[in-house]
């Protein structure tokens, strides 16, 4: 039986998106995928949006080198993404990619970010612009104009909102500091400003755009900020609002609706400005080095501050760059923190370190007179015929804490004053007792401590490092 081969040629088309031209004029209205229906296993989407934030990303290697141009952007639905156009591809679309403009963008690729990091939305993928992204402009867009996400100011003061998420706040500026101009990077001068209940740091051009704002609107008596895309981390012992990079939006007084429902929210009427909200000047909060040591602050030993523990020496725990102290005299200023009392903890952070010598031989003297005073608290006189018991006790106990009371000394001591000193358990210090401090209870103990300045002891440590035989 004869077999037959019937053959059919079959013609495959493909649409290759990288034909069709980048333009700008209008498209018939295709089949738009919101931002949260987008596939990862597609890369045939159309989204409709609009670009709310854009900043350029320069080579780590070649500061004048465009990396990548980054991009905000939102639906109509309210749902933001960010986006990129790598530097292969940034020829084509950075003369069209425009901060506010709504675009139609077909064929972008869709990939997830990497877990962990600081996101700028909720999405945890990211649009990156490819050879195949066809943008075409779009003059019907009916979503938000910003896209704010407002954040409660109890959350940033508990730290209950997520740090590794951007943020957005609105507020009342009613305290203004001193700009902070202590490094020669433009880009790491600091304003430090109080939105009602946050504190806030502006970095770089945005404090700058705000010193400018205020060097030229003196009159102004109300300042309404939002600080869009902003950071959310800990500075100086206290939950502070950051300017993010070149990323974050600041808007000052800007003619927007999020900030004028806000100005008729404080007082219920429609007056610009109003004389009972009004900001005040921050001074510097900067002191001397010589106050710093001397006045400001406790002077207490290491042994004063924790009770020694030998636990063995041993070269290889420390790197051999430390062995460049040996032989110096150094004035220390350490935080003690809520931390480091409830849990017997003897590291410390190191606040400021000094070896100008004058400064120390005032902090030496100044020690030594404070010993005397103290050890005269304890000085009976041969004429109170003082007991031998008495004596050691009195050797036994730190003459720099007059409320420290032993709970008991084995009189068998009194033979030896070696014994005296080999009882810790009797004379041991509860840091508790010699540090009162204020817990902050939103706070966790577990993790380094982050607190108050009021939950927070400084104290001047004086420590001589020996060359060893």
């Amino acid at each position: 039986m004869p077999i037959i081969f019937y053959c059919f040629a079959l013609k495959f088309e493909f649409l290759n998106c990288s034909a069709l031209p980048i333009c700008k004029r209008e498209m018939a209205q295709p089949n738009v995928t919101l931002i949260s229906d987008l596939d990862i296993l597609k890369d045939d989407s159309t989204i409709k949006v609009k670009v709310i934030n854009l900043w350029n990303l320069f080579s780590f290697y070649n500061k004048d080198e465009l990396f990548s141009i980054e991009l905000i952007l939102i639906d109509e639905q309210g749902t933001k993404i960010q986006a990129n156009v790598l530097r292969k591809n940034i020829y084509r679309f950075k003369n069209i990619l425009k901060d506010g403009l709504a675009f139609y963008i077909q064929c972008p690729s869709f990939a997830s970010q990497r877990m962990g990091g600081f996101t700028l939305t909720r999405q945890h993928h990211k649009l990156t612009f490819v050879r195949n992204t066809v943008l075409t402009e779009c003059h019907d867009f009916s979503g938000p104009a910003f896209g704010f996400e407002f954040v409660d100011y109890q959350s940033i003061i508990s730290l209950t909102h997520p740090k590794n998420t951007a943020i957005d706040v609105i507020g009342l500026v009613v305290a203004i500091g001193e700009m902070g101009r202590d490094n020669d990077d433009i880009k790491k001068h600091r304003l430090n400003i109080q939105i009602q209940d946050a504190n806030v740091n502006l970095w770089g051009d945005f404090a700058y755009k705000m010193q400018g704002f205020l060097d030229n609107n003196s009159h102004n008596l109300r300042i309404i900020v939002i600080i869009q895309f902003a950071k959310l981390s800990i500075w100086r012992d206290r939950p502070t609002v950051n300017t993010y990079f070149s990323v974050s939006k600041l808007f000052i007084n800007t003619d927007i609706d999020e900030i004028n429902v806000f100005k008729k929210s404080l007082d219920g009427d429609d007056r610009p400005d109003s004389s009972t909200n009004t900001f005040t000047l921050m001074k510097s909060n900067k002191v001397s080095e010589h106050d710093d040591f001397m006045v400001k602050f406790q002077l207490k030993t290491i042994a004063d501050v924790s009770e020694p523990v030998e636990l063995g020496f041993s070269t290889q725990l420390y790197p051999g760059e430390i062995n460049a102290l040996k032989g110096l005299k150094l004035a220390f200023k350490i935080s003690i923190s809520r931390f480091n009392v409830s849990n017997n903890n003897n590291q410390y952070s190191i606040c400021r370190v000094s070896d100008d010598e004058k400064l120390i031989e005032e902090l030496e003297n100044k020690f030594t007179v404070s010993q005397v005073g103290n050890s005269q608290s304890f000085d009976i006189g041969e004429a109170d015929s003082e007991s031998q018991d008495n004596r050691i006790l009195k050797d036994a106990i730190s003459g720099t804490d007059d409320n420290i009371t032993p709970y008991t000394v084995d009189k068998n001591s009194a033979t030896s004053p070696m014994k005296g000193f080999n009882t810790p358990t009797a004379l041991k210090r509860n840091p508790e007792e010699v540090f009162d401090l204020e817990l902050n209870e939103h706070l966790s103990s577990s993790k380094t401590p982050k607190i108050s300045p009021e939950g927070r002891i400084n104290q001047i440590v004086k420590v001589k490092l020996e060359k060893s035989g």
